[in-house]
């Protein structure tokens, strides 16, 4: 990335260079500072995550204390996890997890910024052009052991590999990742449109930290997060109650309707790279779901259609009313005669 050029975040371009910077961080992370990476991860300390920057460094360190945050958060509580598992396999889990973080910050950014769909499709092909963080975990491991083959031939070997699960387990394969991804999107739809008022009545602010969910079942969720750390997938924001009542109604559901378009994808890619997809794979499924309109785009359009709604009815009763008063009017200058 050395005399990159540079480009405003709210282009395609700038949010793929931040999405390199922040990956590039966390290679470090994984690789030649590993060291001082697990060290860091102390089972012993709170709740942790692990961060990646823009500027291509890292950092592990407590969730952001701001609820809902301004950018979707790491997995939490990956330290816990660290003497329970093996070396190699606790960093494939933290990889994993880095992934489905990084793709949510990345879309994250593009829904803030309203890219289009054709946006949406290159920005996707850029990232998918690299190395998945999981992949570089992977072939870094299989390289110590095998010095003769490189990291690049690794790569490219498990492009031709079936998808399998990295756990050892019945694999998902591409549609059923996308069927659970349009479950969980259908669920979250109803919440943001035919039943908005339960979903808002359920977000008191005089409650904790909640969550909004999606379940594969087309059914929604407003909870508080999982207990388990870390999680067995990527959790939702936390906190969108707090923010109910300091916006206007609107704003919050758009705000809360980006946070979860950026979970979606966070979950889809997740499986993704726990059943290891390869880039095809990778590219199939966000094709298909590139397909649908995201939940933000719903969202505004939802929020359009009633703003021209009650400026139509508005103008009717305008013109009614200046009616009402044109005979009102006439009938009177008729009596004066």
């Amino acid at each position: 990335m050395a005399g990159a050029r540079n480009y405003p975040l709210q282009t395609v371009e700038g949010v793929f260079r931040d999405f390199e910077g922040r990956r590039a961080g966390m290679i470090k992370a994984f690789t030649t500072d590993f060291e001082e990476f697990y060290e860091q991860c102390d089972p012993e300390e709170e709740n942790l995550c692990l961060y990646g920057f823009p500027s291509e460094q890292w950092k592990v360190d407590l969730p952001e204390e701001e609820v809902p945050p301004e950018l979707p958060e790491p997995t939490i509580g990956i330290n816990f996890a660290r003497d329970g598992m093996h070396q190699m396999d606790w960093l494939t889990l933290v990889s994993v997890h880095s992934d489905a973080w990084l793709l949510a910050v990345a879309f994250f950014f593009a829904s803030r910024f309203r890219f289009g769909k054709t946006e949406r499709k290159h920005l996707f092909n850029m990232i998918n052009d690299l190395p998945t963080l999981f992949e570089v975990v992977t072939c870094t491991a299989e390289k110590k052991s095998s010095s003769s083959e490189t990291m690049q031939s690794k790569y490219e070997h498990e492009e031709e590999k079936s998808v399998q699960d990295m756990d050892g387990g019945d694999p998902l394969s591409f549609e059923e990742v996308f069927r659970d991804f349009k479950g969980r999107r259908a669920g979250l739809l109803k919440a943001f449109t035919t039943e908005f008022e339960e979903f808002y009545q359920q977000c008191d602010p005089e409650k904790e930290n909640v969550c909004l969910y999606g379940i594969p079942s087309e059914q929604w969720e407003v909870d508080l997060p999982e207990e388990e750390v870390p999680p067995e997938l990527p959790e939702p924001a936390i906190g969108i109650n707090f923010a109910r009542d300091g916006m206007h109604k609107k704003d919050w559901l758009s705000l809360v309707a980006v946070h979860s378009d950026a979970w979606l994808l966070a979950v889809a890619f997740n499986f993704g790279a726990r059943f290891k997809f390869n880039k095809t794979n990778r590219e199939r499924l966000f094709d298909e779901i590139n397909n649908l309109p995201t939940l933000f785009e719903v969202v505004e359009s939802s929020i359009q259609k009633e703003v021209k709604k009650k400026s139509s009815s508005s103008e009717n009763g305008s013109n009614e009313s200046t009616s009402n008063l044109k005979e009102g009017s006439e009938s009177e200058d008729k009596d004066q005669r």
